[in-house]
């Protein structure tokens, strides 16, 4: 009996040999697939060496031997999406963040800074910079970006004016008003 697992580089999530894929066959055809025990998976970062074992029964020497299995780091890219403010006469900018992480994982995308190119009224450039990923599954990704830019619009404030119960003589500049 002689069986050979393939090493190699796999992507996060994509886990080397794990399960025997390849139907094992004796002589005349006979499965016997039955009697090989991987003995080890592995779904994270760094992988690690399976030691797998044939047992052969009757009509096979018993065998085993181990392949290292590696798993390397997944690329991630965040991007964001601008959200619509109201004029405050900032440049200050909130953003929503997305990845293409594998679904189910525990991957979180933050930022520490959201800017428009300037505090009017608008569509407008918004940077995003300080991006970092946290959560269980983290340590299984590649961060390709650490910065996005997005669009978002500043709209008009609405201004009320309010003035003042007060009287004057006519032609008097002594009125003061106020206004919010």
């Amino acid at each position: 009996f002689f069986f050979q697992a393939e090493d190699g580089i796999r992507d996060y999530k994509v886990t080397g040999v794990q399960t025997c894929a390849l139907p094992i066959s004796g002589v005349g055809g006979v499965d016997l697939s039955s009697g090989l025990s991987l003995g080890a998976t592995f779904t994270d970062v760094p992988g690690g060496t399976a030691n797998w074992t044939f047992t052969g029964g009757t009509n096979y020497n018993n065998a085993s031997g181990s392949v290292a299995i590696v798993i390397t780091k997944r690329n991630l890219t965040v991007t964001a999406s601008g959200i619509n403010k109201v004029y405050d006469g900032t440049t200050a900018a909130t953003v929503t963040l997305s990845t293409d992480k594998i679904a189910g994982d525990d991957v979180t995308a933050s930022y520490t800074a959201a800017n428009f190119a300037s505090k009017n009224v608008g569509s407008q450039t918004v940077s995003v910079s300080g991006i970092s990923i946290s959560g269980t599954d983290a340590g299984n990704y590649n961060l390709l970006n650490t910065t996005a830019t997005t669009t978002a619009t500043i709209t008009k404030r609405d201004l009320t004016v309010t003035a003042d119960r007060k009287s004057t003589r006519l032609n008097s500049s002594h009125l003061v008003i106020s206004y919010a």
